[in-house]
């Protein structure tokens, strides 16, 4: 083989393997679905945490709002899990921790790289609840003393079992609650053309409404804004299904360019009344470059071999030809 042929062959082996190194430091894949976030569900239709990956629910009467990250599938997550009995409906108790299965907030996954900032929420909020108990909040990030909402959207809720999604872009919702925290006639207003579902919004105090129940106190949902979102989340989805038991699932990733290069110190969620929420407070910042793995470094001294081999080709040939 010419040296040329073996340098060829080098180079793609390289280009190969440096392309499998990659895959396997992959982030998070914001498809609608949360295996790649280390949770399942069981048969029961009941939510699992990965013991392999250190998840465990909350004990009654503890939580920590800022666990340590975990690292799964290369991506480093930061999280907030609780749950409560699937059957308990609603709940005469409110608050993190207790809360009927229809207003609970169960898990809260956050994640970030380069790119972009990742979220996952698994709730008991989900449209088959029926209208007077279906008002999912707002997305709530603070990044560098900023605060911005990200409209969730979901329409009316409904009575029927349909397997379905609020995809990017459907209309907004703002639901009117009655003092108990049911959802009332008109159920859920259409917002402006520019804030569906997905969109991103930089806010103040006044842009939100505030749970009634449960969490006083905490901004719950965005109200009508008006002028322009900031940006739009590149992928977005609200799933639910029969498969998911008592269970919805929302999922999305929103560019880190539009929190003007700050890390996001805040992220919460719960639905519009407050019974239940979720809350992370971390510094959630982009990942340090991938330093290369030994393999990797291995793989360079091959290409060096190859490269100080091929001089040495080069020379002793030219030497029983008598060219310097």
């Amino acid at each position: 083989m010419r040296c040329s042929s073996t340098w060829f062959v080098l180079a793609a082996t390289l280009a190969l393997l440096v392309g499998v190194a990659a895959q396997s430091q992959a982030a998070i894949h914001v498809d609608g679905g949360w295996s790649d976030w280390g949770i399942g569900l069981s048969g029961a239709g009941h939510l699992v945490y990965d013991a392999a990956y250190g998840y465990t629910g909350y004990p009654a009467g503890t939580r920590s709002y800022n666990p340590p990250p975990k690292m799964i599938l290369g991506s480093k997550i930061y999280y907030d899990i609780e749950d409560s009995d699937d059957s308990a409906v609603d709940s005469f108790r409110l608050g993190p921790l207790y809360g009927g299965q229809n207003y609970d907030a169960e898990f809260l996954g956050v994640a970030v790289d380069e790119d972009y900032l990742y979220i996952a929420i698994f709730t008991g909020q989900r449209p088959d609840n029926g209208r007077k108990r279906f008002a999912p909040g707002d997305i709530r990030v603070q990044a560098g003393g900023n605060v911005y909402g990200i409209e969730v959207g979901g329409g009316k809720g409904s009575t029927l079992k349909t397997d379905g999604q609020i995809a990017k872009g459907a209309p907004g919702t703002y639901y009117h609650l009655d003092g108990s925290g049911y959802t009332t006639s008109p159920y859920a207003d259409a917002l402006t053309p520019d804030q569906v579902a997905g969109s991103v919004w930089l806010t103040d105090g006044a842009d939100w409404e505030y749970g009634i129940s449960g969490s006083d106190g905490v901004p719950m949902q965005l109200k009508k804004l008006t002028g322009s979102a900031d940006g739009n989340s590149e992928k977005y989805f609200y799933n639910y299904s029969s498969g998911l038991g008592q269970h919805a699932f929302i999922e999305l990733s929103v560019p880190v360019s539009l929190f003007g290069g700050e890390d996001v110190d805040l992220v919460s969620w719960g639905p519009t009344c407050g019974n239940d929420y979720s809350y992370l407070e971390a510094q959630i910042s982009p990942p340090p470059p991938v330093v290369p793995e030994p393999a990797s470094f291995g793989i360079w001294a091959l290409l060096v071999a190859g490269a100080g081999g091929c001089s040495w080709w080069r020379c002793s040939r030219r030497r029983k030809r008598g060219t310097p």
